[in-house]
């Protein structure tokens, strides 16, 4: 007697997935085509092993030959199963040209020698016979079927391996959890006969599989009926000589809040609709405004994009509206500009931002220079997760002196961040700290950057003045700012005013409290804090007089235009006796010319910072400024 419940469940289930595979994959793909017969496989492995069982149960001796048939048919389907499945993983690792031959041979081999095995079935009675006394009956080579599956169980996960670098940890996982799974229920149908999992229950394992994988593949987007962004990211990654274009709605958001949601649905269709007629089915949705196009005759696609834009970027509202629909085009050469998909995406947004500054084009090309940009960027970026940190002799901090204009000479500096000596060479600040912003490390490198100027304090015990560090004043909202401030202070045995904190930058009306509060819990353990680049406009002065600010400084772009008006000039005198009313101490930077230096000196400053004085200089050198450089701009080092 056989149970065969389990057959009858996953003849159900598999006849569900075989109907959506139908409907939802492009089955003109070679991947999902392989999906497909994996699934129809399984339905009929499972349907032809009932009747099997039927006939097994109710043997009777004039059926001999349609019994032997229906058990054929079973075995057939069987060994095709796992066949079919590796060949489908196989698809989907890409296997290098070096080992698919290796592969391949593998792969063929144990079908052809299953196929042999069950061809002589009929005339030697290898795998099973019907006898007209005892009914079904197992041969000497029954369980070939369990050695052909655990064959190709190994050898997906041997080429796993091999193309671990191509695929996902998910898919990874998903593919070297199949061996195992298949050897468990293989020992459960060798020791136990009663429960038929003569393959079928496995392959509902497979199903799971082919599940997990296709998750990480294609489907098609409801709304739009195009392939998604996902399917692209697979064939991308693949490393195919063509041409990506990347088609946005530059207005999405202005169209969708105009238009009513069945005419702004009725506008996608169409759109989608004109991408499937001017460039077939290479064409995909990515996200709610950015569509993709792939293409491999740069010549025809140029002239698609441009008949494209002209038809549709005028959408016909109804019989008496129209509505414009603002497109762009990013053009990208697979793989020369980009080798896998987060590089062609991370570079397509660098060349939006271009491509929405150049006014009139509305088809942007990308050039090596682009790509080297982009790279040099990356470099950047990767030099500066390594370099963060206080032990690094690559990410350096440079003093730029500030004089005292009342003593005569330097008393303390701005600590600068500087990148030397790296495997691009010196890399300026105006390239790295804006890398540094777009990647989130901008909190770091203030960190990095006060641990190093607390350092130098505490080596150089007779330095008397103090060094500044800036902070973005957002930073100061972050919950363990105040401890981490005070525990380096205290880990370099150095007095909390020994390092004044720069705070620039702004922050939102929620989040001014949590600053404010902060400021106030470090200001009470003796933190000093200036105010930078006061003048740009980050902050309000009814803000700043509530913070605990001691010095302000003038940005430089005050006094560009107090050269340029007598008005302003006048107006910041008046502004700078104001503050100099209410205790705070004036610093102004970007002090670069005589005419300048003579220009603030009326308005009674405090202390003066700009390249007239001193540039940015490495430690040794500020040292011997220190030393040596007391009295007037024109007696002081040269620059």
């Amino acid at each position: 007697m056989y149970n065969c419940l389990g057959e009858i469940c996953i003849l159900i289930l598999s006849s569900v997935l075989l109907f959506n595979t139908f409907l939802s994959f492009n089955l003109r793909e070679r991947k999902n085509l392989l999906f497909f017969i994996c699934v129809a496989c399984t339905f009929l492995s499972a349907f032809t092993n009932i009747i099997s069982i039927y006939h097994i149960e109710h043997f009777d001796a004039q059926l001999i030959p349609l019994s032997t048939a229906i058990s054929s048919l079973f075995f057939l389907l069987l060994g095709l199963t796992p066949f079919v499945f590796v060949c489908y993983v196989f698809d989907f690792l890409s296997i290098s040209w070096k080992l698919k031959k290796a592969f391949y041979v593998a792969l063929f081999a144990p079908i052809l020698v299953y196929m042999i095995v069950l061809a002589l079935n009929f005339k030697f009675n290898l795998i099973f016979r019907y006898d007209q006394a005892l009914g079904y009956t197992r041969g000497a080579l029954k369980n070939i079927t369990y050695v052909e599956s655990a064959f190709y169980a190994m050898l997906i996960l041997v080429a796993v391996l091999c193309n671990r670098k191509m695929i996902s940890r998910r898919m990874k996982i998903t593919f070297a959890l199949y061996p195992l799974l298949e050897s468990g229920i293989m020992l459960v149908q060798f020791f136990s006969t009663y429960w038929v999992m003569t393959g079928t229950s496995s392959f509902a394992v497979l199903l799971l599989v082919y599940l997990c994988a296709q998750s990480d593949l294609l489907e098609y987007d409801l709304q739009t009926g195009l392939l998604t962004g996902t399917h692209l990211e697979s064939i991308v990654n693949k490393g195919p000589r063509a041409y990506l274009t990347i088609i946005s709605i530059e207005n999405y958001a202005h169209l969708e809040s105009c238009l009513s949601e069945s005419v702004f649905r009725r506008m996608l269709q169409e759109i989608s609709s004109g991408l499937v007629q001017f460039f077939g089915r290479n064409s995909y949705h990515l996200s709610a405004n950015k569509f993709a196009v792939l293409s491999s005759n740069l010549a025809a696609l140029k002239k698609d994009i441009r008949n494209f834009f002209w038809q549709f970027e005028n959408f016909k509202v109804d019989k008496n509206s129209v509505c414009n629909v603002d497109f762009f085009a990013i053009v990208l050469e697979l793989p020369s500009h980009a080798k896998n998909y987060s590089e062609a995406m991370e570079l397509t947004e660098r060349l939006l931002v271009l491509a929405r500054s150049a006014k009139g084009q509305k088809i942007f090309f990308c050039h090596k220079g682009y790509v080297d940009e982009l790279n040099r960027t990356r470099t950047i970026c990767g030099i500066l997760e390594r370099e963060l940190n206080i032990d690094s002799s690559q990410f350096q901090i440079y003093f730029q002196p500030i004089y005292s204009a009342k003593e005569r000479r330097f008393v303390f500096a701005e600590a600068l961040a500087r990148l030397v000596g790296t495997e691009i060479g010196d890399v300026m600040p105006s390239e790295f700290i804006p890398i540094a912003e777009s990647r989130g490390l901008i909190g770091q490198l203030g960190k990095v950057v006060f641990e190093k100027a607390c350092d130098f304090v505490c080596r150089h015990k007779d330095f008397t003045g103090s060094i500044s560090v800036n902070f973005f004043i957002s930073q100061m909202v972050d919950p363990e700012i105040v401890d981490f401030i005070l525990g380096t202070i205290e880990k370099f045995e150095i007095r909390p005013g020994d390092v004044v904190i720069e705070i620039t930058g702004s922050v939102s009306a929620d989040e001014f409290d949590s600053v404010r509060r902060n400021m106030l819990r470090l200001s009470g353990k003796g933190v000093v804090f200036y105010f930078d680049d006061f003048g740009m406009g980050c902050l309000n002065f009814a803000s700043v007089i509530t913070l605990p600010i001691k010095a302000i400084k003038i940005s430089r772009s005050f006094i560009l235009m107090m050269e340029k008006n007598v008005e302003f000039f006048r107006f910041i005198k008046s502004f700078i006796q104001s503050l100099r009313d209410g205790s705070l101490k004036i610093l102004v930077e970007g002090i670069e010319t005589k005419a300048q230096d003579q220009m603030i000196m009326l308005f009674d400053v405090d202390f003066v910072q700009g390249f007239l004085y001193s540039r940015p200089i490495p430690e040794q050198e500020f040292l011997s400024v220190l030393k040596n450089g007391a009295g007037l701009p024109t007696s002081l080092p040269s620059n």
